[in-house]
C-alpha cells in the first residue's frame, strides 16, 4: 500500500496535468471549430457514382440539408450536430438492382472542422463494434459503417441479406473516404496531451459543460491512469 504522501503527490500531479491541459486549451480561443472558414458544399460531390457500384443504383435524387433544415431529416438528433458546428448534409439511398430488398443509405455530414467531426464520431462510437481501416477512424460491420475524415463525418446504414453483398457497406465507405480530401491524421489539438500515463483512445472533444463545469463550454479531454486510478484531464 502506498504511503499517503506518495498518493498525494500523484494526485497533485494529475491535478497539475489537468490544469495545464485546460490552460493550453484556453489559450486557443476560439477553438478551430469556430475558426475555420472553408467553402461549404452545395452539391452531392462525396457520394458514389453509378459506375463505381456494380449492380447498385441511386434511388431518386440525392438530398442536401443545412442547419436550418436538418430537423426535417433527423428531427431531435439535429441539435447535437448543430451544437458541434454542422454545416451541410449530403446523402442518398442506393438499391441493389439484382435484389430490391437490399439497400443502403449514405449520409455525409460536413462539420465546421476536423475537431467537430472527431467529436461527433466519438459521441457515436460503439466500443462493441469492429474497428475498421477507413478514413481517420472507423467502426462498423456488414450492416453499417461510421467514420470520419478531415471535417466530414459519415454514416452508412445498410439492409444486406446475401453473402455476396456483405462487403458493400465498407466498399461504399472507402469510395466516400477517397472523395474527401485532407489529412488522415487526428485533429492537431489532441497533441496537447502528454503521452505518459495517457489511456490510448480516450481523447475526446466535448461541447457543453466540460468535466461537469458549465463555464467550460467546449474543450478536449483525455483519461490518464495514475497510481491505479483513472483521472480525466
Amino acid at each position: 500500500m502506498k504511503s499517503l504522501p506518495e498518493r498525494y503527490r500523484r494526485k497533485r500531479l494529475a491535478l497539475i496535468l489537468a490544469g495545464c491541459c485546460m490552460a493550453l486549451l484556453c489559450l486557443r480561443k476560439p477553438l478551430p471549430a469556430q475558426e475555420e472558414k472553408r467553402p461549404v458544399i452545395h452539391r452531392a460531390d462525396k457520394l458514389p457514382s453509378a459506375y463505381e457500384l456494380k449492380d447498385w443504383k441511386m434511388q431518386g435524387a440525392p438530398y442536401i440539408y443545412d442547419a436550418g433544415t436538418l430537423y426535417q431529416y433527423i428531427d431531435g438528433a439535429a441539435d447535437q450536430f448543430i451544437l458541434y458546428g454542422f454545416k451541410k448534409l449530403q446523402g442518398a439511398e442506393f438499391i441493389n438492382t439484382t435484389d430490391a430488398q437490399e439497400s443502403l443509405i449514405v449520409d455525409v455530414y460536413e462539420m465546421g472542422s476536423d475537431l467537430s467531426a472527431f467529436g461527433i464520431f466519438m459521441s457515436k462510437k460503439d466500443p462493441t463494434s469492429s474497428v475498421l481501416k477507413i478514413g481517420t477512424e472507423a467502426f462498423g460491420n456488414d450492416q453499417y459503417v461510421v467514420f470520419y475524415k478531415d471535417r466530414f463525418y459519415v454514416e452508412i446504414q445498410a439492409r444486406i441479406r446475401s453473402e455476396k453483398s456483405r462487403p458493400i457497406p465498407q466498399r461504399v465507405a472507402q469510395l466516400v473516404a477517397q472523395k474527401i480530401s485532407g489529412s488522415l491524421k487526428p485533429p492537431p489539438l489532441l497533441r496537447i496531451f502528454p503521452d505518459a500515463h495517457r489511456v490510448p483512445g480516450s481523447e475526446n472533444y466535448l461541447v457543453g459543460g466540460i468535466l461537469g463545469h458549465a463555464f467550460l463550454p467546449r474543450g478536449v479531454v483525455s483519461e490518464y491512469r495514475i497510481a491505479g486510478e483513472t483521472v480525466k484531464s
